[in-house]
């Protein structure tokens, strides 16, 4: 009589473990789901973190001001050219490691001093200023990319157009109708930058004549910038 009650409540108690382990396993069941998407979603936001900490490493504005020392490269009868100083300030910014590349406004006051031909000596000349708004576009090599936020050398190139804004008065009466107002530089220089403070040095060169009436007057200037990063 005892085996044939154990007989039938056997099934029963395996029904009951089957539905018992069932509805363990479907409370269970979407947990695995649960915790991939946890992890997608905080390998994502690692991954945003390490690209927005490469970004910010490898990227800068750079405000600067600075000297510049200017002459013509003249060919005239009428006047001759002697070495001037002027002065400049600008913004950019810069991205890149080992490569980069920079791009910025720059107002530049750029300082000529003229000889006419009648004068008595070469001392006697007539300082005036060209202010003109320049556009840097910059490529060049950062030797030192691995230490970036510490310390750089860099080399680099640059094309600049450049329009003129004014000219100061003269005695020579040497006015804005009397240059030409746009012109195209070539700039090369070199560059240190330690921590936050950048150090600059270079020269430009016009490729346009700065006098109208055909006279050969391409501006040369050498510069040096002082500047911070941040």
């Amino acid at each position: 009589m005892n085996h044939f009650r154990l007989i039938i409540k056997l099934p029963l108690v395996i029904a009951l473990c089957f539905l018992l382990s069932h509805e363990a396993t479907a409370q269970t069941g979407g947990q695995p789901d649960s915790l991939k998407a946890q992890t997608d979603s905080l390998k994502t936001e690692k991954k945003k973190k390490e690209e927005n900490g490469d970004k910010k490493k490898h990227s800068a504005y750079v405000v600067y001001t600075g000297i510049n020392f200017n002459d013509l490269s003249i060919e005239s009868d009428q006047y001759s050219s002697n070495l001037a100083i002027g002065w400049h300030l600008g913004a950019a910014y810069k991205r890149g490691g080992f490569f980069y590349w920079q791009a910025g406004l720059r107002f530049n006051s750029a300082q000529y001093d003229l000889l006419s031909s009648g004068s008595i000596s070469d001392t006697l000349g007539d300082k005036f200023s060209v202010n003109d708004l320049d556009i840097p576009i910059t490529g060049g090599i950062n030797f030192l990319a691995f230490i970036n936020s510490l310390a750089n050398f860099r080399l680099f190139v640059s094309a600049v157009p450049s329009f003129a804004l004014s000219v100061s008065d003269n005695k020579l009466e040497i006015e804005k109708s009397d240059i030409n107002t746009f012109n195209f530089y070539g700039q090369a220089g070199l560059g240190v930058d330690v921590l936050f403070l950048v150090i600059e040095g270079g020269v430009n060169y016009g490729f346009i004549d700065l006098l109208q009436n055909d006279i050969k007057s391409k501006p040369v200037q050498i510069f040096i910038n002082l500047g911070a990063r941040f």
